[in-house]
């Protein structure tokens, strides 16, 4: 923990990244889903409780974790690139200094997405509102009124059936819900009843917008990405072709500085092995998922991950 005054954003961001259960900006909709899955099973087990003090708890954990996802979201666009990415600057102007933008990238331990998501401020449906309009270049609420389920897009399917039926009712919702929050998050409020049908309309209705803002994400941001098990497969045995062609390039580079017949000779033999074992140790691992779609992307991301490895190993043999 930093000294006060002293607590920069870095730390900030790295601290807030060790109490999530996979760590990275991008595995974002899980950690939402687990989430809401959480509140869910909660809520349902103090249904009819006559201790309505713990309904309070959930307007204020479903903006947080409304929060959490925002920010993560506005991470993983503005590291996207493209126009995303001076957009995503210019939203915290001053808030995020040049030397601070500098010494981010230098050390590498947060990406600059992350730091201008941790640099915008987040207490009202405005502020994910216009954040997000800013940072796609178009309305947020006019893309969740045609949202539609990713999958489904993705197949053409000629009558996608809409996540949010009705987009002004959801705004007015998380309106209310984080009116509720902030009353909740710093007044007393002794008088401020929170109901069950609060409670759930507080879960429903975050949980809502992120699905649908994760249905935009892929009709936007993430147009061009692999989305079904297909596609997947066939992007990591991509991946896993071009790693192996990289590092044939490199091996025949490798090859001119061999001392001689004996030192090459040695080399393929290693090589050899080295080919015969990775082989073996991607079969070991896509076999648990045997007869299962997934088993080609495993196969062949255990076989990229080993190559891009071996690319570096070969590279760094003494000579080159």
């Amino acid at each position: 923990m930093a000294k006060a005054g002293k607590y920069v954003l870095e730390e900030r961001i790295t601290e807030v990244r060790s109490r999530w259960q996979i760590g990275k900006a991008d595995a974002a909709f899980f950690e939402s889903s687990t989430r809401v899955n959480d509140l869910r099973r909660s809520l349902k087990a103090i249904k009819g409780t006559k201790n309505v003090e713990l309904f309070r708890h959930f307007p204020v954990a479903a903006i947080a974790l409304l929060e959490a996802y925002f920010r993560s979201v506005v991470s993983v666009v503005v590291d996207a690139g493209g126009d995303y990415f001076p957009r995503g600057l210019g939203m915290v102007g001053d808030k995020l200094k040049a030397a601070e933008a500098i010494a981010i990238l230098h050390k590498k331990s947060v990406s600059i997405g992350e730091a201008v998501a941790y640099s915008l401020p987040f207490s009202s449906l405005g502020h994910l509102e216009s954040t997000l309009d800013q940072l796609l270049g178009q309305s947020l609420k006019g893309l969740v009124k045609t949202a539609v389920d990713p999958h489904e897009l993705r197949r053409q399917e000629p009558a996608p059936n809409l996540i949010v039926a009705d987009v002004s009712a959801l705004w007015a919702d998380l309106q209310k819900i984080f009116e509720a929050r902030h009353v909740l998050a710093h007044e007393a409020a002794t008088k401020f009843d929170v109901s069950y049908d609060l409670a759930s309309l507080s879960v429903e209705s975050v949980s809502n917008l992120i699905e649908a803002i994760e249905a935009v994400l892929w009709s936007t941001v993430w147009k061009d990405e692999p989305l079904t098990q297909q596609e997947l497969n066939r992007d990591a045995y991509s991946k896993y072709r071009d790693q192996r062609k990289q590092l044939s390039v490199v091996i025949r580079r490798k090859r001119k500085e061999f001392a001689g017949k004996r030192d090459a000779a040695e080399f393929r033999a290693l090589h050899a092995q080295w080919k015969s074992w990775v082989e073996r140790w991607a079969r070991y691992n896509s076999e648990r998922f045997e007869g299962g779609s997934i088993q080609p992307m495993i196969h062949a991301s255990v076989l990229s991950e080993a190559y891009e490895i071996r690319i570096k190993q070969v590279q760094n043999v003494t000579g080159y």
